[in-house]
């Protein structure tokens, strides 16, 4: 039997972009850009309240009202347009490799599968293609997403207020430290998961 081998560093960045430069890249890229207008969207919605509070632009309660509504109605249809293109992006994606993935199987030699244990091909088929088509593509959406709301509020901040800008900068750079920190150990934990999953699913099957 083969032992299984374990990647060691971190993931390369070109396999993120093999996934998301698929057969679902269009999707991909207009969920990203409806990402963004819709946290665009959302700034604007923010200073809009400010300025109906202090009342600087001077205009009628019924014209903040409307413009206000018109804002809050185009935030919803592009949160909606994202998550169309979101799962058009995955269920593309996931066809295309779930197809590959038997089609390989299918035209594997025999001899493959004497040296290779069942349940490390069961895992491969279930397990690692969910983590594909789910903890991947919410978690990468949800970065974004998460970035976006941190790049703007850093923006928005630092304009009222200039000095902040030299907080952020130190604590972008302490949580970039911590995160890395965390990352290398959560990486090695899922690996060894994984790993230590082909046997069991093997040993019941």
């Amino acid at each position: 039997m083969k032992v299984e081998e374990r990647m060691k560093g971190s993931v390369p960045w070109k396999f993120y972009l093999r996934f998301f430069t698929g057969p679902g890249s269009i999707k991909a890229i207009l969920m990203f850009i409806f990402i963004t207008l819709a946290q665009l969207t959302r700034v604007f919605s923010d200073w809009w309240l400010g300025e109906w509070g202090s009342n600087s632009l001077d205009l009628m309660s019924n014209t903040y009202i409307i413009v206000y509504s018109g804002i809050s109605v185009a935030v919803g249809i592009l949160i909606l347009l994202k998550g169309y293109f979101f799962a058009s992006f995955i269920v593309a994606s996931s066809k295309v490799i779930q197809k590959m993935l038997i089609t390989t199987l299918l035209h594997t030699p025999l001899t493959w599968f004497d040296v290779t244990p069942t349940g490390r091909i069961i895992a491969r088929a279930t397990k690692d293609q969910d983590d594909l088509d789910n903890n991947l593509s919410f978690n990468v959406q949800f970065s974004a997403q998460n970035l976006l709301v941190l790049f703007s509020s850093i923006l928005i901040i630092s304009v009222a207020t200039p000095a902040y800008l030299i907080v952020a900068v130190i604590s972008l750079a302490a949580y970039y430290k911590i995160i890395s920190l965390y990352m290398n150990s959560s990486r090695e934990l899922k690996r060894l998961e994984a790993n230590s999953r082909a046997p069991l699913i093997g040993h019941i099957s």
